[in-house]
């Protein structure tokens, strides 16, 4: 009995090992029979058709979700980056647009300080004429001349304003017309002309 058992053992043995070596021979392409690898893919791979057919779908309905969601993403991170750059763009035309502000702001000090400077020259300069103008006053008519006439045109004529209101917030008649027939005519014309022209 046990020799019974030792020969099936032997025989499986030799069918296994024959088997494999058929498959081994199918699948170096030696022999073109098929008979093994059909015999093992009935034994090993026991899938049913339709069962790796719905694998087969689930496994491409999932990398057709990851597609999408990929192409999702990708256009969140192009959308973020617009807005990033558009938002960089703003920053940068804050940042200009302040130091423009910031140009402009001293430009508008230097501006007050220069009309500041200029009104307290002119007011300087006014202070100056009318004590010049009530000291011409104060001195003979020629005498007052002689120094008249070594004025430019400009300082002349202030003087010559200054003369006639402190003239008229006196009460007095004004010495102008006087002084002006003492100097030389052409020098007179030129005065009287811009005078003139001033009112």
């Amino acid at each position: 009995m046990q020799r019974i058992f030792s020969m099936i053992g032997i025989l499986i043995l030799l069918f296994i090992v024959s088997l494999f070596f058929l498959y081994w021979f199918e699948r170096v392409n030696l022999i073109n029979t098929n008979i093994a690898t059909r015999l093992l893919d009935s034994v090993f791979l026991r899938e049913e058709p339709e069962q790796s057919e719905a694998i087969a779908d689930a496994l491409l309905l999932e990398a057709l979700r990851i597609d999408k969601r990929s192409e999702e993403l990708n256009l969140r991170e192009s959308e973020i980056s617009k807005r990033e750059a558009e938002l960089k763009q703003k920053e940068d035309d804050l940042i200009r647009r302040e130091a423009q502000t910031v140009i402009l702001e001293e430009e508008i000090d230097e501006a007050k300080k220069s009309l500041n400077q200029q009104q307290r020259l002119f007011e300087n300069r006014s202070i100056v004429i009318n004590y010049n103008a009530q000291t011409l006053l104060n001195m003979p008519p020629q005498q007052a001349v002689d120094i008249l006439q070594g004025y430019e045109d400009q300082t002349l004529i202030d003087t010559l304003v200054a003369t006639d209101r402190i003239s008229d917030e006196n009460g007095q008649v004004s010495v102008v017309p006087l002084w002006l027939s003492l100097m030389s005519p052409k020098r007179a014309a030129t005065i009287q002309e811009k005078l003139l022209a001033r009112q």
